[in-house]
Protein backbone atom coordinates (compact mmCIF):
# COMPACT_ATOMS: atom_id res chain seq x y z
CA UNK A 1 0.00 0.00 0.00
CA UNK A 2 0.94 3.75 -0.14
CA UNK A 3 3.09 4.74 2.71
CA UNK A 4 3.44 8.63 1.82
CA UNK A 5 0.25 10.76 2.86
CA UNK A 6 -0.40 14.03 3.03
CA UNK A 7 -1.31 15.67 6.02
CA UNK A 8 -1.99 19.54 6.24
CA UNK A 9 -0.33 19.40 2.57
CA UNK A 10 2.46 17.79 3.72
CA UNK A 11 3.94 14.52 3.04
CA UNK A 12 3.72 11.86 6.15
CA UNK A 13 5.29 8.60 5.89
CA UNK A 14 3.17 5.47 8.15
CA UNK A 15 5.94 4.34 10.22
CA UNK A 16 4.18 1.21 10.95
CA UNK A 17 3.22 0.21 7.38
CA UNK A 18 6.83 0.56 6.83
CA UNK A 19 7.71 -1.29 9.55
CA UNK A 20 5.74 -4.37 8.76
CA UNK A 21 7.00 -4.12 4.70
CA UNK A 22 10.97 -3.73 5.25
CA UNK A 23 13.25 -6.12 5.70
CA UNK A 24 16.37 -4.25 6.33
CA UNK A 25 18.55 -7.40 7.45
CA UNK A 26 18.45 -7.54 3.63
CA UNK A 27 21.50 -5.50 3.00
CA UNK A 28 23.32 -2.41 4.14
CA UNK A 29 20.99 0.45 5.91
CA UNK A 30 20.67 3.36 3.66
CA UNK A 31 21.54 6.72 5.95
CA UNK A 32 20.30 10.38 5.00
CA UNK A 33 22.98 12.35 7.21
CA UNK A 34 21.89 15.93 7.35
CA UNK A 35 24.03 18.97 8.23
CA UNK A 36 23.08 22.90 8.52
CA UNK A 37 19.37 22.38 8.22
CA UNK A 38 16.64 22.41 10.90
CA UNK A 39 15.20 19.75 12.66
CA UNK A 40 11.71 20.56 10.97
CA UNK A 41 13.30 20.98 7.22
CA UNK A 42 15.35 17.54 8.26
CA UNK A 43 12.36 15.85 8.58
CA UNK A 44 10.17 17.06 5.68
CA UNK A 45 13.29 16.07 3.75
CA UNK A 46 13.54 12.82 5.28
CA UNK A 47 10.30 11.90 4.94
CA UNK A 48 10.42 12.45 1.29
CA UNK A 49 13.93 11.13 0.37
CA UNK A 50 12.74 8.22 2.42
CA UNK A 51 9.74 7.10 0.40
CA UNK A 52 11.48 7.89 -3.14
CA UNK A 53 14.03 5.26 -1.61
CA UNK A 54 11.49 2.87 -0.15
CA UNK A 55 9.74 2.65 -3.64
CA UNK A 56 13.36 2.20 -5.59
CA UNK A 57 14.04 -0.53 -3.87
CA UNK A 58 11.03 -2.22 -4.37
CA UNK A 59 10.11 -2.14 -0.27
CA UNK A 60 13.43 -3.52 0.70
CA UNK A 61 15.25 -0.76 2.62
CA UNK A 62 13.91 2.06 4.60
CA UNK A 63 16.41 4.74 4.99
CA UNK A 64 17.92 5.87 8.44
CA UNK A 65 18.33 9.47 9.37
CA UNK A 66 20.57 11.36 11.32
CA UNK A 67 21.78 15.28 11.87
CA UNK A 68 25.60 16.37 12.40
CA UNK A 69 25.81 16.83 16.15
CA UNK A 70 29.41 17.69 17.99
CA UNK A 71 29.92 14.47 19.56
CA UNK A 72 29.92 12.39 15.72
CA UNK A 73 32.55 14.85 14.67
CA UNK A 74 34.95 12.95 16.90
CA UNK A 75 34.47 10.06 15.32
CA UNK A 76 35.23 8.26 11.66
CA UNK A 77 32.16 8.32 9.22
CA UNK A 78 32.69 4.25 9.35
CA UNK A 79 31.96 4.37 13.25
CA UNK A 80 28.95 7.07 12.87
CA UNK A 81 27.34 5.24 9.71
CA UNK A 82 27.60 1.98 12.01
CA UNK A 83 26.29 3.40 14.90
CA UNK A 84 23.44 4.64 13.12
CA UNK A 85 22.51 1.48 10.86
CA UNK A 86 22.92 -0.41 14.08
CA UNK A 87 20.44 2.11 16.13
CA UNK A 88 17.85 2.36 12.74
CA UNK A 89 18.24 -1.66 12.66
CA UNK A 90 16.95 -1.56 16.34
CA UNK A 91 14.34 0.73 15.61
CA UNK A 92 12.60 -0.91 12.82
CA UNK A 93 12.80 -4.38 14.14
CA UNK A 94 11.03 -2.57 17.41
CA UNK A 95 8.47 -1.11 15.06
CA UNK A 96 7.85 -4.77 13.24
CA UNK A 97 7.71 -6.48 16.80
CA UNK A 98 4.99 -3.66 17.80
CA UNK A 99 2.94 -3.68 14.30
CA UNK A 100 3.06 -7.96 14.70
CA UNK A 101 1.88 -7.25 18.39
CA UNK A 102 -1.19 -4.99 17.03
CA UNK A 103 -2.18 -7.26 14.56
CA UNK A 104 -2.26 -10.08 16.61
CA UNK A 105 -4.29 -8.34 19.03
CA UNK A 106 -6.93 -6.96 16.47
CA UNK A 107 -7.13 -10.91 14.77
Amino acid sequence: GAVLTLANGKPTIDPVTVATQQTQENGPCPVLYFSGVTNSEMMETYQIIANEIYEETNGVHWPACAKVVPPAMKKSMRRVLEEISGDHAEAMRMRRKEAETAENAEG
